[in-house]
């Protein structure tokens, strides 16, 4: 899972996994498990 932030510039940049709040991750995983993907995908590094 690759997380991406948009500057200022309107440039998308990744951006570390670490930075991102927990409750945004929380959210992704049960959307990941929505769909049918297992959501400790997004736990593994790239």
């Amino acid at each position: 899972m690759i997380y991406w932030r948009v500057r200022d510039d309107g440039e998308a940049v990744p951006v570390d996994r670490t930075s991102v709040p927990e409750p945004l991750r929380e959210r992704i995983r049960a959307d990941l498990s929505a769909a049918g993907i297992d959501p400790d995908a997004e736990r593994e590094p790239l």
